[in-house]
């Protein structure tokens, strides 16, 4: 009967740890400035990448697609188009290279968003 109990108690506490970190997340994303945003989802789709997990890669950089604003001009569907790209290399299975062009861009983005900072 102890074993039993324990084993229940267990999992809720597995299941709380899981929800605060679900919460955490959340009111960092709830929270978070625009390049901030654009960082947390280039860095779900280099995780996801490493992990070759086709799931998580593949909603983050729908997101990355989503946050698009086509009104920018040529920045943006020239972004579309790479993204579009990377979408495809991954149904492919070529993880390490989307990896290896989202980390440029994240760099690229996480650049930006210092100078801005600093003017």
């Amino acid at each position: 009967m102890k074993a039993k109990v324990y084993f229940h108690y267990m999992g809720d506490v597995k299941m709380l740890s899981q929800l605060a970190a679900k919460n955490y997340q959340q009111n960092i994303v709830n929270t978070a400035d625009p390049i901030k945003l654009v960082l947390i989802a280039y860095d779900r789709a280099i995780l996801g990448c490493r992990k070759r997990n086709i799931e998580m890669a593949g909603m983050a950089i729908l997101e990355l697609i989503k946050g698009l604003n086509m009104e920018a001009g040529t920045i943006s569907y020239s972004l579309l188009a790479i993204y579009q790209y990377c979408g495809e290399l991954i149904r492919k299975g070529q993880y390490d290279e989307v990896a290896s062009m989202l980390s440029e861009l994240r760099d690229t983005w996480a650049e930006a968003g210092r100078k801005m900072i600093s003017n």
